[in-house]
């Protein structure tokens, strides 16, 4: 059982009862990795909004990168 819940990375309550809520079993390292583990909540086109949005930062920082620019 131990072996499941760190492989699927939940608690054992998840794997046991079908009204549990799905919880990581470590906690996420980052706030970053915290947010990442509620994106199941949102819709597909929430989650699409979110992609978006962080492949439009990715680019404008790589894009500051090249150019040296500051801002």
């Amino acid at each position: 059982m131990i072996r499941m819940t760190e492989t699927f990375n939940v608690t054992v309550d998840y794997l046991l009862f079908d009204a549990a809520e799905r919880r990581p079993l470590n906690a996420p390292s980052s706030a970053v990795n915290a947010r990442l583990t509620d994106l199941h909540q949102l819709s597909d086109e929430e989650r699409h909004t979110i992609t978006n949005v962080i492949d439009a930062l990715v680019t404008k920082a790589k894009l500051r990168l090249i150019t040296g620019g500051a801002g």
